[in-house]
């Protein structure tokens, strides 16, 4: 059956013709894009922690290829707590002269689910420095801002992309967009 998904990464491309052909959109434009508003904003931080925690580290790989550019001009600094508990204090800590990019905190243990927004919703209130988040659910959470990710928009897209195929179009000719 073709695939049509929304992900973080590039599939593989054997895996796109694979089948019945697999297309997408891809988030993440968004992380590069806050990162640059948050620090024209406050031009003298000197360190970002980046909350990105993921079961899969090719999302978590992804985000650090997108940021690795800022690490000339900043110090990046991954929060990889494995709890919420310890991110929660290791978010405690964070210096003065920094900020937080909050991109999504996945906890993956059987019969537990946490979602990304309502860790948000637990760590800004404790962040000492303002938080930038990249969705859409993160607004009200009390994330200063950033360039969000519309879940509206993605998912008409997806849908589109969908009927093109149910029309008579090979996912696998349908271009992956950013």
């Amino acid at each position: 059956a073709p695939i049509v998904y929304s992900g973080l990464a590039v599939p593989i491309e054997m895996i796109r013709h694979e089948g019945g052909g697999l297309t997408g959109v891809l988030g993440g434009i968004a992380y590069v894009e806050t990162l640059k508003l948050a620090l024209g904003l406050h031009p003298s931080t000197e360190q970002v922690f980046v909350v990105a925690r993921s079961g899969d580290t090719r999302n978590v790989d992804a985000v650090r290829a997108e940021l690795g550019s800022f690490s000339q001009r900043v110090r990046l600094t991954y929060i990889d707590a494995d709890t919420v508990p310890r991110l929660l204090e290791a978010v405690k800590t964070i210096p003065q002269r920094s900020l937080m990019l909050y991109i999504w905190y996945g906890l993956e243990e059987p019969g537990n689910v946490v979602y990304a927004d309502d860790v948000a919703r637990m760590v800004v209130p404790l962040a000492p420095v303002p938080v930038y988040g990249t969705n859409e659910l993160y607004l009200g959470t009390g994330v200063v801002g950033g360039v969000v990710r519309s879940t509206r928009e993605t998912g008409i897209r997806v849908g589109q992309m969908a009927h093109r195929i149910l029309r008579g179009s090979r996912a696998q000719d349908i271009p992956i967009e950013r």
